[in-house]
C-alpha cells in the first residue's frame, strides 16, 4: 500500500544531479524510514551566510578599487598632456570611465582575483592598456659625494633633504619624476658615500708620527648618568675602545704620546686607561696632559675657597675677589694652554705668580697652589724638554739645559725605565716645599738622569 501511494515521481533518480538527494530518496522509499526530515541545519546555515557576506563585500571592496584608480587616471590627465600628444589625451579620457574599466577587467577575469592582485591587474590594464604613458620612478640621482658631504656638514637630515632636493629640480624648472627624491633613497646613498669616504681614507692615510687621545668620547659605551652628572664607563671600555681603533687603522706601532683629561679613570694606577692602554701596547709612551682641564680645577678650587653662592653683600667681595684672580693669574694661562712647547715654562711662571698673590688674597692663592702642584704634568723628565722650543725662555736657560743634557748622554746617567713601572708620569711637589723649588734654576734642574 505505501508502495503504491508513493508521491514521489516516477523517474525522480535519473532527475535527480545530486548524489546526496538520491541517497536520501532511496532511504525515504526502504521500509521502516531509515531516513526522515529534521529542523535546518544552524551551523551549515550561518557558514553559508558569511561566506555570502565575504562575496558581498569583496565585491564592493573591488568596486571601490576600480573607482579609486578611476580617479588617480583622470588625475593624471593634465599631468599626461606634457608628455603625450592630443590623440593620446582624448584616448585616456575616453577610457577612464569606471563603467568601462570594470567592463575591461571582467573581460580579463579580474573580479574573482585577490585584492593584491585587483590592485596590480587594474593599475597595470589602467596605465599600460589604455593609456601611451607608463608612470615610472624616476632614475637620476641627484646626490653626489659633494653634496652628500655639504649636507653632512651642515647637518641636514635626510627629511629636509628631501624638501630641499624637490624645491631645487623645481626651481631649476626640472621634470621631478625623472629624479630621486625619495627620504630611502637619499638615505642610502648618503650612507654609501659615508662608507666609501672611510675605506678611502683609511686606505690612503699614512702616519710617521701619532699621538692618541683619550677620552669617554673613545668608548662607545660610556653613557651620561643625569644623577651624578658624569658619564658612567670604565678605563678598561676606554683603552679597549682605541686600542681597536689603533688596531683598524694600523697604527699600534706608531703611537708616540697620549693627549688626556686628569680624570681617574684616565690616569688611575690600576685600572686607569692609560695605564691599561701601556701595558697592551708594551713601550714607554709620551704623556701630554689636556691643560684646559688643570685650568677648570684651578678655578674650581679658587670658587670653592670663597663660598660664592649668592650675591649678597658678602658674596659680592668674593665675586670682586675671583674676578681678580682671573684678571691677574688665570686669563693667560688659559688662552696659551693649547701650546704644547710652552706648557713647562707656563706652569713655572704659573707657579710663582701664584705664590706673589699669597700677598693679596691667601686664602684662594692657597687653595689654587693646592690644586695645581698635582698636576704638574709638563714638569716631569720628558716634558719638560719642550721648553728647548719654547721662544718665551731665555737663551742663556736653553744653553744650560741642552749642556746639563749633553753631559748626562755622555756620561750614560740616564737609566733605563723598567717596564713594569706603569705609574703615568708627572712632577711631584710637595706643597710645603713650593718656596724651595721657585729658588731653583728652573727648568734646567728638572732634567735628571731619570729621563
Amino acid at each position: 500500500m505505501n508502495n503504491l501511494f508513493d508521491i514521489a515521481h516516477g523517474n525522480a533518480l535519473s532527475l535527480i544531479s545530486i548524489e546526496e538527494d538520491k541517497k536520501f530518496l532511496i532511504a525515504q522509499k526502504k521500509p521502516n524510514r531509515e531516513g526522515s526530515m529534521i529542523g535546518i541545519d544552524l551551523k551549515l546555515t550561518a557558514a553559508e551566510k558569511r561566506k555570502a557576506e565575504r562575496k558581498k563585500k569583496k565585491k564592493q571592496k573591488s568596486r571601490e578599487t576600480i573607482n579609486i584608480i578611476s580617479n588617480c587616471a583622470s588625475f593624471l590627465v593634465p599631468v599626461l598632456r606634457s608628455f603625450s600628444t592630443d590623440s593620446d589625451i582624448s584616448d585616456v579620457e575616453k577610457n577612464i570611465s569606471t563603467e568601462q574599466y570594470e567592463t575591461h577587467m571582467s573581460d580579463v577575469g579580474i573580479a574573482s582575483a585577490s585584492n593584491s592582485d585587483l590592485s596590480m591587474n587594474v593599475s597595470y590594464n589602467i596605465l599600460q592598456e589604455p593609456c601611451s604613458f607608463v608612470a615610472m620612478r624616476g632614475r637620476t640621482l641627484i646626490v653626489n659625494r659633494r653634496l652628500a658631504a655639504t649636507m653632512d656638514k651642515c647637518k641636514v637630515n635626510d627629511r629636509d633633504a628631501v624638501h630641499l632636493l624637490s624645491a631645487c629640480v623645481e626651481s631649476l624648472s626640472l621634470n621631478s619624476m625623472d629624479y630621486v627624491t625619495n627620504r630611502s633613497s637619499i638615505r642610502r646613498v648618503r650612507q654609501q658615500y659615508r662608507e666609501d669616504t672611510a675605506i678611502n681614507i683609511q686606505a690612503e692615510f699614512e702616519c710617521r708620527f701619532c699621538c692618541c687621545p683619550l677620552g669617554y668620547e673613545a668608548s662607545p659605551k660610556c653613557d651620561w648618568n643625569t644623577e651624578t652628572r658624569s658619564f658612567a664607563c670604565s678605563g678598561k671600555e676606554i683603552s679597549n675602545a682605541v686600542f681597536n681603533a689603533l688596531e683598524k687603522w694600523c697604527l699600534v706601532d706608531k703611537v708616540q704620546a697620549f693627549v688626556f683629561d686628569t680624570t681617574s679613570f684616565n690616569t688611575g694606577r690600576f685600572n686607569g686607561a692609560y695605564t691599561l692602554l701601556k701595558m697592551k701596547l708594551g713601550r714607554n709612551i709620551l704623556f701630554l696632559a689636556w691643560r684646559h682641564h688643570i685650568f677648570e680645577l684651578v678655578l674650581q678650587a679658587a670658587m670653592s675657597s670663597v663660598e660664592l653662592y649668592s650675591l649678597s653683600g658678602v658674596e659680592e667681595k668674593a665675586l670682586c675677589r675671583i674676578c681678580g684672580f682671573i684678571v691677574v693669574n688665570y686669563i693667560k694661562p688659559w688662552f696659551t694652554a693649547n701650546k704644547t712647547t710652552e706648557a713647562p715654562w707656563n706652569d713655572i711662571l704659573l707657579l710663582n705668580n701664584l705664590n706673589k698673590y699669597k700677598e693679596k688674597d691667601a686664602i684662594v692663592a692657597g687653595a689654587c697652589l693646592q690644586k695645581f702642584v698635582n698636576h704638574l704634568w709638563y714638569l716631569a723628565d720628558e716634558p719638560v724638554l719642550f721648553s728647548l722650543f719654547d721662544d718665551n725662555v731665555p737663551l742663556e736657560e736653553k744653553q744650560r739645559m741642552s749642556e746639563k743634557l749633553r753631559e748626562l748622554i755622555n756620561s750614560k746617567e740616564i737609566e733605563d725605565v723598567e717596564d713594569e713601572d706603569l705609574t703615568p708620569k708627572r712632577y711631584l711637589l710637595p706643597y710645603n716645599e713650593l718656596n724651595d723649588f721657585l729658588e731653583k734654576d728652573l727648568p734646567c734642574s728638572l732634567i735628571t738622569k731619570g729621563l
